[in-house]
């Protein structure tokens, strides 16, 4: 048996490593990530108590003392940020597989990785341009409106938007930026570990991509990229927020064939190894264009259990191999299922919580639909925008099922929803 550290461990890392069969050959322990502990508080005899400061060192010194006291075989996390950093920097710092810590935080600087996406495939990547809102003159801008916006470090999709003229854009210098806290964090690893002149407090900018939008799941063994299928992403019309992720994807063989390949030169020229990968991606049948959306050095853990209803194996598996120097075996279409999706419930105006499903509504639906996951984002009493999200909708829950064929699969997540109590009031 080999021990394995969960860094910054989730509620879905709980969750789906409860399952005997995900984590066969394997003691698992979970490090929760307390915020708490990674601030240190700052005083000056003139004006008292200032702003809490970031200070990673607690959590790395912590997670190494940890990691060490349990005698671990590999450490490991699948939440986006800061667990992969964290992930990557602890298993150097013990002599364990994993990703380079500079690797990991290239992919989360999103201009950064646009600059080695550039370098390597070059076809993939849309037009884009840094912007430093605390110039009043921006220099070297070459977008035409419009154009799409995003902070240079982000989650959820936060404060990412189209813009339409140069007044939408200065709005954005204002209002599309993360609190101080947020912008000292990223900005303490890029200074440890990537230093350069564009901090967290940047702004990307990057020509419209328009097609159908896919996830391409995969992982690095050893310096070989593996591709283990791609999902399509369907939005709520009109919006770019997601209101489904289907598996597998519906876009030819080709096209993914395509996409597979520019995966393989992208992770292999930014040097990413020894983790699981994915690849954001966009479709254009009219141009037949393939362009990276993004990169993210980690699995995508809302799809480990597609990837197991259809293909038979969970990606929690291999990200336990990777960290332990396991060469994974992903199984192709072994899976119980022909096809799977993962519904997000969504509203698109901010709500109080006065009801969300209870135990026994749980409990019946899982008896009726054995390999259901159900997560109950939204918290009773408390408004959706309490909970980080795309600053356009708000997501309260999450629901993912197997199906014979997808009109099967549509009618199962009718019965699932209406039968999931959740009320708000204005």
């Amino acid at each position: 048996m080999k021990n394995v550290l969960i860094a910054c461990a989730s509620r879905r890392d709980r969750r789906e490593l409860s399952f005997d069969h995900v984590k066969i050959g394997f003691n698992v322990f979970f490090y929760t990530y307390d915020q708490t502990k990674s601030l240190q508080k700052i005083w000056s005899p003139h004006v008292g108590w200032i702003a809490d400061t970031f200070d990673p060192l607690t959590v790395i010194e912590e997670l190494v003392s940890y990691a060490q006291a349990l005698n671990v075989h590999g450490v490991a996390g699948s939440d986006d940020y800061p667990a992969s950093i964290f992930t990557s920097i602890v298993a150097q710092s013990l002599g364990l597989p994993g990703a380079h810590p500079v690797r990991s935080i290239l992919c989360h600087h999103k201009y950064y990785a646009r600059q080695a996406q550039q370098k390597y495939v070059s076809e993939a990547v849309p037009e884009f341009c840094i912007i430093n809102p605390r110039e009043p003159q921006l220099k070297n801008f070459t977008l035409s409106f419009p154009f799409f916006i995003k902070p240079v470090k982000s989650r959820l999709s936060a404060f990412a938007t189209v813009v339409h003229n140069w007044q939408e854009l200065r709005q954005c210098f204002t209002t599309h930026r993360f609190p101080q806290q947020f912008i000292q964090q990223f900005n303490w690893f890029l200074r440890n570990y990537l230093p350069g002149e564009h901090d967290t407090d940047h702004l990307l900018a990057e020509t419209l991509l328009e097609g159908n939008q896919v996830t391409v799941e995969g992982y690095v063994y050893k310096g070989h990229v593996h591709i283990l299928g791609v999902v399509d992403s369907i939005m709520y019309p009109g919006t770019i927020s997601f209101e489904r992720f289907e598996y597998p994807s519906s876009l030819s063989m080709d096209v993914q064939e395509r996409m597979a390949l520019i995966a393989k030169k992208c992770i292999t020229g930014i040097g990413l190894d020894n983790t699981l990968f994915n690849i954001e991606m966009m479709y254009n049948s009219v141009t037949n264009g393939i362009h990276i959306i993004e990169i993210n050095p980690r699995m995508s853990s809302q799809f480990a259990d597609l990837f197991e209803k259809v293909d038979g194996f969970n990606t929690y598996s291999l990200m336990l191999q990777l960290a332990t120097g396991i060469q994974p075996t992903p199984m192709h279409r072994k899976g119980t299922h022909v096809v799977a999706a993962s519904f997000v419930l969504r509203l698109f105006e901010d709500k109080l919580v006065s009801q969300v499903p209870t135990e026994q509504e749980l409990a019946r639906l899982h008896a009726q639909f054995p390999d259901l996951r159900i997560e109950v984002l939204a918290q009773e009493g408390k408004r959706l925008s309490h909970d980080l999200q795309d600053g356009k909708s708000y997501r309260y829950g999450l629901i993912n099922l197997g199906g014979t064929d997808f009109k099967q699969l549509y009618a199962s997540f009718n019965v699932c929803k209406q039968s999931l109590t959740f009320a708000f009031n204005d």
